[in-house]
């Protein structure tokens, strides 16, 4: 499980995050969360509830310690948990 405290941030990365958080559906931004990675860069998710009931949409953007955006995808899983699509939102 990742971090939610976005004061343990620092710098461009922690800019980086409060973008994320301003971007993502409202639905999920009280879910929002970090972890740093093996290889040092950062990974932020957050899940937010589809449209279709019981299905979900996972956000993740990974981030370099310099705080550039690597590479951002959202993933639709239908409500049996199924992998629907994949959109990288670069």
């Amino acid at each position: 499980m990742g971090n939610t405290d976005i004061n343990s941030l620092q710098g461009e990365v922690r800019n980086n995050f409060k973008r994320f958080i301003s971007k993502i559906p409202a639905n999920s931004k009280t879910n929002a969360t970090w972890r740093v990675l093996d290889d040092g860069n950062y990974l932020f998710q957050t899940i937010s509830p589809g449209k279709v009931p019981g299905s979900t949409a996972l956000y993740e953007k990974i981030v370099s310690p310099q705080g550039e955006t690597l590479r951002m995808i959202k993933t639709t899983f239908s409500p049996q948990g199924d992998i629907i699509h994949v959109k990288s939102k670069l």
